[in-house]
Formats: C-alpha cells, sequence, structure tokens
C-alpha cells in the first residue's frame, strides 16, 4: 500500500514516512463534558500480517486490510486508578481507506461500527466516544448510556478505589511503590469525582499528544508513573506520619516483665493496637514507634508483636539523647 504521499511499500517505509501515516489516521475522541482527564502520549505500532499485540493481548487479524495501525493511548490517570492505557486499531485497505477500526474496553476489544454498519467518521477522521472516567471506546454515546448506572457509581462514591493500577509488564519497575504512594492516588482522585453528563462535546484530537513508537511509551511509562507521585507527595497536605508511643498505646505497661533492672523480657499488647497499626497502613500512614526505655525492651517486646515489621521506623528517645 501507499504509506505516504510517495508511492512507498511498508518494507521501504523510513520512520518518517511511519510517523506522517500514524498522524494521518489518529482519531478524535468526544469525551464527556466533565471528564476531568484526557490523554497525555500515544505509542503506534504498525502490522502488515495478522500477529498479537506488542502492548495488549489483542489479537491482530487484517482480514483483508493490508495495514493496522495501533494507538496505545496513555493517560495519567483512570477515575479509579493511575494509570490508564487504552487502545485504537485503525485498518487501511491498500489505497489507504480506512476500513475498520477497533477499540479496547474494561480489558477487552472489539470492531466499533455504527448502527448501520459504517466506520465511525466525523468530517472524514476516525471519531470514537470514551466512557466518562473510564475512557472504554464506543461507536456512540447511546452504547455507553447502557452502563449508565455503574459508570456513575465508578465515577462518584468508587472514585479512587484502584488506586495505582501495576501491569505485569512494568512490576518490576514499580516494585518499591509505598502504602503512601497509593494514599495520595487514592487521594487525588477523590477529588476529582464527578457526575457524567453523557454530553460528549469535549474534542480531543489524538494528533495534539506526543507521538512516539510504542517501545518507547513504554519505556517512559514507570518514570511517568514516579513523575505524577512526586508531584502528588510535593502537594499532599494533612497528616502524613503517626507516632505512636509504645506504652499504653499498644504496649499493656502493667504486664511487662523484666529482669536485671530496667531489661523488659516480654509483655502484652493492648487489645485492638494491631488493627490500629493495621488501619493505620492500609490508608497510607507512616507509622513509626516511639519508645524512651532500653533499645533491647523495645527490640524484644515489639519484636515478639510483629509491631516493629508493621512500622515504618522506630523512634528510641534515649539513644538521641532526649529526656
Amino acid at each position: 500500500m501507499n504509506i505516504s504521499a510517495a508511492p512507498l511499500s511498508f518494507s521501504e517505509a523510513t520512520s518518517a514516512d511511519i510517523a506522517v501515516l500514524v498522524k494521518q489516521h489518529a482519531p478524535v475522541i468526544r469525551f464527556d463534558d466533565k471528564e476531568p482527564f484526557l490523554p497525555s502520549a500515544l505509542g503506534y505500532t504498525l502490522y502488515d500480517q495478522d500477529g498479537v499485540s506488542v502492548s495488549s493481548a489483542q489479537k491482530i487479524k487484517l482480514n483483508g486490510a493490508a495495514l493496522a495501525i495501533e494507538y496505545a493511548i496513555w493517560w495519567d490517570w483512570d477515575i479509579q486508578h493511575l494509570y490508564e492505557l487504552e487502545h485504537i486499531w485503525v485498518y487501511l485497505s491498500e489505497a489507504g481507506e480506512v476500513v475498520r477500526v477497533e477499540g479496547s474496553a474494561h480489558g477487552c476489544a472489539g470492531e466499533l461500527s455504527t448502527w448501520n454498519g459504517q466506520v465511525p467518521m466525523e468530517e472524514g477522521r476516525v471519531t470514537l466516544y470514551s466512557e466518562p472516567g473510564k475512557h472504554a471506546f464506543a461507536a456512540s454515546s447511546e452504547a455507553l448510556r447502557s452502563n449508565f448506572a455503574i459508570t456513575t457509581i465508578c465515577c462518584g462514591e468508587r472514585a479512587g478505589s484502584g488506586t495505582i493500577l501495576v501491569q505485569d509488564m512494568f512490576a518490576a519497575e514499580l516494585a518499591d511503590l509505598k502504602p503512601y504512594d497509593h494514599h495520595v492516588a487514592r487521594k487525588y482522585m477523590k477529588s476529582k469525582a464527578f457526575k457524567p453528563s453523557y454530553h460528549f462535546d469535549q474534542i480531543f484530537d489524538l494528533r495534539s499528544v506526543e507521538m512516539m513508537p510504542w517501545e518507547e511509551l513504554k519505556a517512559s511509562i514507570p518514570s511517568r508513573v514516579r513523575a505524577v507521585l512526586k508531584e502528588l507527595r510535593s502537594e499532599a497536605k494533612g497528616v502524613k506520619a503517626v507516632f505512636l508511643d509504645s506504652g499504653d498505646t499498644l504496649i499493656d505497661e502493667s504486664s511487662q516483665i523484666f529482669v536485671e533492672g530496667e531489661l523488659v523480657l516480654s509483655a502484652e499488647p493492648i487489645p485492638g493496637g494491631d488493627k490500629l497499626v493495621d488501619w493505620l497502613k492500609e490508608r497510607g500512614y507512616m507509622v513509626a514507634l516511639v519508645a524512651d526505655g532500653l533499645v533491647e525492651s523495645f527490640e524484644n517486646v515489639h519484636k515478639a508483636m510483629d509491631f516493629w515489621h508493621k512500622s515504618r521506623c522506630a523512634l528510641h528517645l534515649r539513644s538521641r539523647g532526649l529526656p
């Protein structure tokens, strides 16, 4: 097929030719008028034979088309999780005409067409509708209305419920995310909760975003996630850490068993102390334990009850010269 205005075959095309073709056929997306999150980048891949998508589980079947352009579209946010990656596949004929469009929706994908079986286009451009907050693609607003109740809940009371999404392909690079990262992400998404209008007049042209081959986008995703989290942490307000006094907060001091003077060999926990620590950690707070006795006492008691491992750090006042 002609991959650009020049009579080039796909195998002869340069990276510049491919970039021109990708931009030429980049779709337009209609978003809900109240949608807070728009795409910020896309990664593209071209297929001139059947295969499996390099960025999803989708099987590429040309079915008579000469070429498929895969648009892996990146958002920093979905209303329920950081981050979002959705897909559009545009299939072209030998003459370079759009013959079919597929789009992703909640981990699945399928062909998208109008009520009369036509490719969804407006003014010569593939134009799709994006589900409010969740960004699943459809050929019409009517197709999205069938999920009105669920979508409204996701965009409202369930906003932020998924915290940070870590796909298998990025698990190693993002393995060190902390509970506090999930906390600030959840809090931000909750602040963006909205009630969808189901009016889709917020028009977004994918030609306006940063475009790159998929492998470049893939390589940048961990750093993109970290950049978002860094900004959130720097802007976060409110309590970031909770310091718990060991005595009579977590440990029943009347139950302490001493040896050799001040050294505490063991003690009993205050009922509910473990649940308190777990509750704080689940909500992203840094938990620090504070005590003023012997360091060995501190370790004996807290390590036996697993408070030591559940806390982020331990502050021993006497070892720091404090009264």
